[in-house]
């Protein structure tokens, strides 16, 4: 049901947009049913209000990304046309790590920590921010670069943590990034990020430094030719429009690029987190933004050379990042190729 709930004490399905939750009208004290709907959770039963779907021995696409429950809240929603309107929502599941994932997780923060302190700089672990708005795993002051606020992640983090974090690490003068060894979590192409291949603990704390399998980009240039295999970047034009292009491309996908296209596997040496971390905090890396030509809210979040950023500048001169008020919810991040999921490489 688009916006239904099933009421476990009543036992019976609530039709959130029905006047009358599809009760039918003699229903008695409707009004204090409604106003129960709306009480915090704190103040109920929180399993009071379940999923129909879950409660149909169906699971939800809510709660196949492992980050929502079958249980559910009540809000009041104020729709296009004004009005206020009852809606229901998945409340977000309560992760307990594992300890597979914590020793993962303090792995990583000790070499996040030692690699910025063997290039010289100022490192904090677990540190509060001036303005109290942040608490990063991992703080990376960068005398002539970014300031980074890491946050070492090994387990989906919904949509929303990712930006309300990312967002409070921004208000702080941090640029966030997350590092995770799974490309299907949330984290990707909400705030800038880096994918690693997955390893244990024991391998990331002996690691002198770690390959970067996606979230860094560099700027490559191809002619628009009849027989490139790359599609023209216009879109009333299949191909062969003959201008040259700039596209962002992975480290190891740089050769035969005069034919608009490039294979997986290149000579171009691969790119590595420390020499990454280090760039940005010292100004030959730099983050990125690349907003989706079709909704200006949805796009990639990349690092990239800071010379190939000033092309890119050029080349799209009205690029730059939305608010992250203003981004798009979570299933309206652009998938699609050159865009969001499509844009990491593997080494």
């Amino acid at each position: 049901m688009a916006n239904g709930v099933w009421h476990s004490g009543l036992q019976r399905t609530l039709e959130l947009d029905k006047e009358d939750l599809g009760l039918g009208g003699a229903w008695p004290h409707l009004s204090e049913l409604i106003e129960s709907l709306l009480q915090p959770v704190a103040e109920r039963d929180r399993e009071l209000l379940v999923c129909v779907e879950s409660s149909q021995g169906q699971r939800c696409k809510a709660e196949l990304s492992g980050v929502k429950s079958p249980h559910m809240y009540v809000r009041k929603h104020r729709g296009p046309d004004g009005v206020l309107r009852l809606r229901a929502a998945h409340l977000p599941t309560a992760h307990q790590m594992t300890s597979e994932e914590s020793d993962r997780h303090k792995a990583m923060k000790d070499f996040l920590a030692r690699t910025g302190e063997s290039a010289g700089l100022e490192v904090q672990v677990e540190a509060t921010a001036r303005n109290r708005t942040s608490r990063p795993d991992v703080t990376i002051n960068g005398p002539d670069g970014v300031s980074l606020g890491c946050e070492a992640q090994y387990y989906n983090a919904s949509a929303g943590t990712v930006l309300r974090r990312s967002k409070a690490h921004a208000d702080s003068g941090l640029i966030a990034n997350w590092i995770t060894h799974d490309d299907r979590f949330h984290l990707i192409d909400r705030s800038n990020w880096m994918l690693t291949r997955e390893m244990s603990w024991k391998e990331i704390s002996s690691a002198v430094d770690i390959s970067l399998m996606g979230g860094f980009r560099v700027l490559v240039e191809w002619r628009c030719t009849a027989g490139a295999e790359r599609p023209c970047p216009d879109a009333r034009v299949k191909t062969g429009c003959g201008k040259m292009h700039l596209h962002w491309d992975s480290p190891r996908r740089l050769d035969d690029e005069g034919t608009g296209w490039t294979s997986h596997k290149g000579n171009t040496r691969g790119v590595t987190v420390g020499q990454t971390l280090i760039g940005a905090a010292t100004g030959s890396v730099t983050p990125l933004f690349a907003a989706s030509r079709k909704d200006r809210r949805s796009g990639a979040y990349m690092w990239v050379p800071a010379d190939d950023k000033t092309r890119w500048t050029e080349y799209r001169a009205d690029e730059a990042a939305p608010p992250e008020e203003q981004q798009a919810p979570e299933e309206h991040i652009l998938n699609r190729p050159g865009f969001g999921r499509d844009l990491r490489f593997w080494l």
